[in-house]
């Protein structure tokens, strides 16, 4: 069996509320109760980051545990549908899955948007300037 050691720190205020956010972004519940827990899933991912900056991005969006999404699918679903912000879950702190808003299905095509919108002013055919004026129109003598 591997060797246990024991530490203890001094932590103000801030800390601890740092503290509690990165439990809840692992996905841990009563955080003072797993602080070794959160602090090996915290090297972890300090040691992933020198490979793949996946958790970075993590930290940036919204994330839950499977718990708690679990537990507030709807209205979950219903915020992202609000905001377009993505969610993504976690299990064990690891990310499984990302809800995301749906991509905007219209009908035809995207042109019909600013259809109505423009107007024609003088001849759309024929070019803005004459023939003469340009260099490749021009009779070398």
């Amino acid at each position: 069996m591997e060797e246990m050691k024991t530490y203890s720190f001094a932590a103000d205020q801030e800390f601890k509320e740092k503290f509690e956010r990165l439990a809840e972004v692992l996905g841990v519940e009563n955080p003072l109760q797993h602080t070794a827990e959160i602090m090996e899933q915290a090297v972890d991912i300090a040691v992933d980051l020198t490979v793949d900056d996946q958790y970075v991005r993590l930290v940036s969006m919204k994330t839950l545990s499977a718990s708690e999404f679990k537990a507030k699918c709807l209205a979950i679903l219903d915020e992202v549908a609000r905001t377009g912000e993505p969610v993504t879950i976690l299990k064990r702190g690891k990310p499984v899955a990302q809800l995301v808003p749906p991509v905007p299905r219209g009908k035809g095509y995207p042109q019909e948007q600013i259809m109505g919108t423009v107007r024609i002013k003088g001849d759309i055919v024929e070019p803005p300037l004459p023939a003469e004026v340009w260099e490749a129109e021009r009779q070398e003598q």
